[in-house]
């Protein structure tokens, strides 16, 4: 959504397991040739030759090294694993170096458990990327889900996270029959960051956030009878509360009526449409 041209030719997947994220970037990208994976267990390893059998120019080591960078990639992803990591030290270590290896132009994906924990540290390595001393080459830019690259607003006691829903294999509805579970899907919430070094767009007609007024809804918008709640996150970097009712037009109305956690939503109307009530 924030650039269809980004068309990444090599992936450097992290802490890889069975090889998911893997997949996931495939579909959404099937220009990916090139696939680097890290991950130290010999059984996921083993696992991950069979889901990725087939797939091109897989390479797979155990760890890697901060000292070689020489390997650049148009992506990198750290999927559910840096909160697996030791600690705050040693997460701070891993996030520099897969910057890195990260090529001038491409994406880092980091994607945590949404719980505190889990929003904590990404909110950790956002701001460490986006401290000054570590990019010496360009100026890292976030590309979701934050509309902007200002300091995280989120206060202490909250954290931004998402959900989607995933389907339940036989085996999960299996270990979850004690707890009565029939349901064959569950809403998995999750915190993530996507930022990129540099700017990744190439096409002048792509939706520059910070050059907008687009906000990401932090939360299921509370739909009332005439009037709707949106807590957003705005491109100025700040929380917001916005109730958007009927009265300040159709249009707005029914995109607010039919918005969701996680979208993304242009406040310029309703900025243009408050601003001109206020004046009445």
């Amino acid at each position: 959504e924030t650039d269809p041209t980004f068309m990444p030719k090599s992936v450097l997947d992290f802490g890889s397991g069975p090889g998911t994220a893997l997949w996931a970037a495939r579909q959404i990208w099937p220009s990916v040739d090139l696939h680097m994976i890290v991950e130290p267990s010999d059984f996921m390893t083993k696992m991950s030759e069979t889901m990725l059998y087939g797939f091109p120019n897989v390479t797979r080591v155990p760890y890697i090294s901060s000292s070689d960078s020489k390997s650049k990639y148009d992506l990198v992803i750290a999927s559910y694993v840096l909160s697996e990591l030791e600690d705050d030290s040693i997460r701070r270590i891993t996030v520099r170096s897969l910057w890195d290896h990260l090529q001038i132009g491409g994406v880092m994906i980091v994607v945590e458990p949404g719980t505190p924990i889990g929003f904590k540290v990404v909110k950790n390595a956002r701001t460490l990327l986006l401290d000054s001393s570590v990019y010496s080459e360009v100026k890292p830019k976030i590309l979701a889900p934050c509309t902007h690259s200002m300091q995280c607003p989120q206060p202490g006691w909250s954290w931004c996270h998402f959900s989607q829903r995933v389907q339940r294999i036989k085996l999960q509805l299996h270990a979850k029959k004690s707890s009565k579970a029939t349901q064959d899907w569950e809403n998995e919430k999750y915190s993530y960051l996507a930022i990129s070094k540099g700017d990744v767009a190439q096409d002048p007609n792509h939706q520059n956030f910070e050059n907008s007024n687009m906000s990401r809804l932090i939360r299921q918008p509370i739909k009332k009878s005439g009037h709707v709640y949106i807590d957003a996150c705005t491109n100025q970097g700040m929380l917001a509360r916005n109730i958007i009712g009927r009265s300040w037009g159709k249009d707005l109305y029914k995109d607010a009526r039919k918005s969701s956690w996680g979208d993304l939503f242009d406040l310029t109307t309703f900025t243009e449409v408050e601003a001109t009530k206020k004046l009445r």
